[in-house]
């Protein structure tokens, strides 16, 4: 989410069994959603139910990958022993 920090997001969250629309520019993603509305206040949304965004951002991976970025002293091909821990199996 926080890729979407200074862009536009709509948030839905439930008020009673009505659905609320609050919109606005995303400032912040820590402990809860810091919006700056149309009006220009700042609100603080704590409980939400679901988000909106605008477009998928640059660079985000939709499917599990794994990416490494590795440096070594030689050129070319090297031959590499990989291990991790995951969850589940094959």
């Amino acid at each position: 989410m926080d890729r979407y920090i200074g862009q536009r997001i709509v948030v839905e969250r439930m008020v009673g069994d009505q659905a609320e629309l609050v919109s606005g520019t995303l400032l912040g993603t820590q402990g809860a959603l810091l919006l700056q509305l149309d009006s220009g206040e700042v609100s603080s949304l704590q409980r939400y139910d679901s988000v909106r965004f605008p477009s998928l951002p640059g660079g985000l991976i939709t499917r599990p990958t794994l990416v490494w970025l590795t440096e070594s002293a030689r050129g070319g091909n090297q031959k590499a022993q990989v291990a991790y821990q995951s969850r589940g199996g094959w």
